[in-house]
């Protein structure tokens, strides 16, 4: 269940309340307004563009409706020219070059992702998709993701964001050279879809690692750094009591037999593996 802090639905003060009256009266007069009336999540998508106003501000309880109408306009014109729903064009190709295993697990209610971040970062290269086509598709994906997340909860309840774990085995130095594309994933992901990842959990992070994050960190919002989980090893225990066992694969402790699928170019790809 969603810890009910300031800011959430059913611990709302005078000002947030009347906040999200007046977002949801001037989203009335905007082309977006039967999509906002018909979404889902109804208040409780509201809700998470007004929260993310309270971000590094003086007054954390206090949402600025004007910020929020602005970043939840721009996202759905975003998502409209872009046709987030429907599957882009080179979507099998970002799923052979980022692939991933998820799951609803029921222990931790939420979403769980697991993917080889260090390999896929290895092994990216330009040819295998535009900067245009990385959004789409990261877009796509995390659409994708926060319909699952709907899936855990009842309509109108607030959902708790998708736990992802990368497994940073294997990433070296050439992953600076990433910099600008990892930069972009991460603003598509964060500034799209708020709240939708709750936990990052890195593990099998090299003796490397410090200094490339040190390189990451300002290109990294501080709501989404607080996100992050930093392991050099797996952390069995915690998975365990996190996790339902019989969904985690064997390599993270669990019970599941099934392999995560490594990615495009890298020296364990198998094709077909997805």
């Amino acid at each position: 269940v969603t810890e009910q802090k300031s800011g959430f639905l059913g611990s709302l003060n005078e000002q947030q309340s009347e906040a999200l009256d007046e977002l949801k009266e001037r989203m009335k007069e905007s082309k977006f307004a039967e999509t906002i009336k018909n979404h889902p999540q109804g208040d409780c998508n509201l809700l998470r563009f007004l929260r993310a106003t309270m971000k590094n501000k003086t007054s954390k309880r206090v949402f600025r409706v004007e910020d929020a109408e602005k970043r939840l306009l721009k996202v759905l014109e975003w998502k409209e020219s872009n046709q987030i729903q429907e599957p882009p064009e080179k979507l099998d190709v970002f799923r052979k070059v980022y692939p991933n295993y998820h799951w609803v697990d029921s222990k931790a209610g939420t979403l769980v992702w697991i993917n080889r971040l260090g390999e896929a970062f290895n092994n990216m290269k330009p040819e295998h998709l535009t900067r245009e086509m990385w959004g789409h598709c990261v877009g796509h994906e995390m659409e994708m993701a926060e319909e699952e997340l709907r899936s855990t909860v009842e309509p109108g309840q607030e959902f708790r964001g998708y736990v992802s774990v990368a497994d940073c085995k294997g990433i070296g130095l050439g992953a600076l050279t990433r910099l600008s594309l990892i930069s972009f994933i991460s603003d598509t992901a964060g500034y799209n879809y708020p709240e939708v990842v709750g936990k990052i959990v890195l593990v099998n992070t090299p003796w490397i690692f410090p200094k490339l994050f040190a390189a990451f960190k300002p290109f990294i919002d501080k709501d989404t750094l607080s996100k992050f989980q930093i392991h050099s090893d797996i952390p069995l225990e915690f998975f365990r009591n996190e996790f339902d066992l019989d969904k985690l694969p064997v390599e993270y402790g669990g019970n599941n037999e099934m392999t995560v699928p490594y990615p495009l170019d890298s020296k364990k790809y198998t094709p077909g593996q997805d």
